[in-house]
């Protein structure tokens, strides 16, 4: 399994290094599960705090009732929509995101 190092750090702590193993299984797992579930025990009952927006990502701190581990969610910046009437016309980048098109939504779908 390869690793590598990433800060990691709680509002108000310094910024620390942290070795991380890679897993693409456990993501794509998170990821399908529409970060809906804990990545540790896959239970449902989770908190959301926040976010935090650093570039092109977004991170949304969160944690577990039932095992109590605590974690954040990365998500990444893959288009746009635009208002249009009561329509939402939405672009994204499909060649990087095969299953993500552009689409039409009914603005009152994105509430």
């Amino acid at each position: 399994m390869e690793k590598d190092c990433r800060s990691s750090r709680r509002k108000g702590e310094a910024v620390r290094e942290v070795p991380v193993s890679r897993s693409d299984e456990q993501a794509r797992m998170f990821i399908s599960a529409a970060a809906t579930k804990c990545p540790k025990c896959h239970k449902e009952d989770l908190d959301f705090a926040g976010v935090q927006i650093e570039g092109q990502s977004v991170h949304q701190e969160a944690s577990c009732h039932d095992c109590e581990t605590q974690f954040y969610v990365i998500y990444r910046l893959v288009g746009f929509g635009v208002y249009l009437g009561g329509a939402t016309e939405v672009h994204t980048i499909a060649e990087d995101f095969k299953e993500i098109t552009s689409l039409e939504h009914d603005r009152h779908d994105l509430s």
